[in-house]
């Protein structure tokens, strides 16, 4: 199932079974994914990167002054949600070459 945590366990023929596994689905069809949303303490904002590309992550507060920036060539970005207040925030990821690769809204409690 998307965006859940799956368990399951391998039969291993004469060798009997794994032990059990889990495995988590992140659907990013709308273009990202937050986890765990709304963000409490740390979160992963999930992209598409398929390639490894460079990205560009910019956060921004609702008046529009951007207050964080990083970078990431996997397909997501850690979030530090402590050095934030509460509330809406806006983001825009983009490739090195300004690109716009997807935006929109975190918000943390």
């Amino acid at each position: 199932m998307k965006n859940k945590v799956n368990y399951y366990r391998l039969e291993l023929g004469n060798n009997g079974s794994s032990e059990i596994l889990s495995v988590e689905i992140i659907d990013i069809s709308n273009g990202y994914q937050i986890r765990p949303n709304p963000v409490i303490g740390k979160a992963k904002l999930y992209f598409d990167n398929n390639t490894h590309q460079n990205h560009l992550l910019y956060i921004y507060n609702i008046m529009g002054v951007q207050l964080f920036t990083a970078s990431t060539r996997e397909d997501f970005f850690d979030l530090n949600a402590e050095a934030f207040l509460s509330g809406i925030y806006l983001f825009t990821i983009i490739t090195e070459e300004n690109q716009i690769k997807t935006s929109g809204r975190i918000i943390i409690q």
